[in-house]
């Protein structure tokens, strides 16, 4: 056929290196009896179809690469791609709507591969959302919701036991954005990036822990986001620029520390907001060894700071279980 290839796979594919970041890819389990279906063609002499107002690519219980540019056919509004394990495989494999509502619905039975692709609703109330039961691999891809305008929302979430997030050098951007797993997430040099009016950011893990090394995560004037995690939550090196309100909480299963080391944790740039920083409910150790924390000075009585572990003055460092010098700490 012309749109695929269709070509039995193992029980299990083997985990594969970053390249130049080092980073290693979780070894994703696939079902054994399983085929991989290849599309070129996104075009309705595929096995792209159209169902009501929906442009449908569904090769279930099979697994699916998308190497073309997948868009809404004829007068369809919505994309949904359905499949066991995906991998949208860029450049040329890319999905993009220009409607309103769940302009892109991805959802895979097993895991939900981007490899240097682009996934993007341009519409100012579009919304994206990417399921999946075992987690995502996100690899120097762009996945955008809005133009000129902000989009509405954007959400990723898996549901499997220690189903996690591996996010490399890639770009994440939508007024709203929703990140949700059950196991680690793992980051490295990649933009999370919201813009106002009423912007969010919810980052959790319900079972695992947060690792975001370097990168970036910011949000507009008004700016709100959390950071949730059972256990340990590592943001050394990452910038994190925020209009209102920045949450971290780590240890909400018992047991979890935060390690700032050289991070820069801001918001004097919105709206009056606070930092609050939670190791554990106070019985973790927050490390802030070089950081950078800028509380915005807009209370109407008193120089702000940030709030870690309970403690909402300085020096943190040598209290409420806070420890290293920060650079800056206002």
């Amino acid at each position: 056929m012309t749109w695929s290839q269709r070509t039995p796979i193992s029980t299990n594919v083997l985990g594969a290196l970053f390249g130049a970041v080092g980073m290693l890819i979780l070894a994703v389990p696939v079902a054994g009896h399983a085929a991989t279906v290849t599309v070129t063609d996104c075009t309705i002499a595929g096995p792209v179809e159209i169902q009501g107002r929906s442009t449908v690519l569904d090769v279930r219980p099979d697994d699916l690469v998308l190497k073309c540019a997948l868009q809404p056919l004829g007068k369809t509004q919505r994309i949904n791609v359905r499949a066991n394990n995906i991998t949208i495989e860029g450049p040329t494999g890319r999905i993009d709507s220009s409607f309103k509502g769940r302009a892109i619905d991805v959802r895979a039975d097993g895991h939900i591969t981007l490899t240097m692709a682009t996934v993007e609703a341009t519409n100012s109330n579009g919304r994206v959302r990417f399921r999946s039961e075992t987690g995502f691999t996100i690899l120097g891809s762009i996945i955008k919701v809005g133009g000129l305008k902000p989009g509405r929302e954007l959400r990723l979430e898996c549901s499997g036991a220690d189903c996690g997030m591996n996010l490399c050098q890639s770009t994440i951007e939508a007024q709203r954005i929703r990140i949700v797993v059950d196991g680690d997430i793992v980051s490295d040099g990649a933009l999370i990036h919201t813009r106002s009016p009423r912007d969010r950011i919810h980052i959790e893990t319900r079972n695992g822990n947060i690792l975001f090394c370097g990168g970036q995560v910011l949000g507009d004037v008004e700016g709100r986001m959390t950071i949730e995690a059972c256990g340990e939550i590592d943001l050394s090196g990452a910038e994190l620029a925020i209009g209102r309100n920045i949450m971290i909480d780590s240890g909400l299963c018992g047991a979890g520390d935060i390690l700032l080391v050289g991070a820069s944790v801001r918001n004097d740039f919105g709206k009056r907001g606070e930092i609050e920083i939670t190791a554990a409910g106070g019985a973790g150790q927050v490390d802030i060894t070089d950081a950078t924390l800028i509380d915005d000075d807009r209370s109407a009585s008193q120089n702000d700071v940030s709030e870690i572990n309970g403690r909402e003055q300085t020096p943190h460092e040598g209290f409420n279980n806070t420890v290293g010098t920060p650079s800056t700490d206002s």
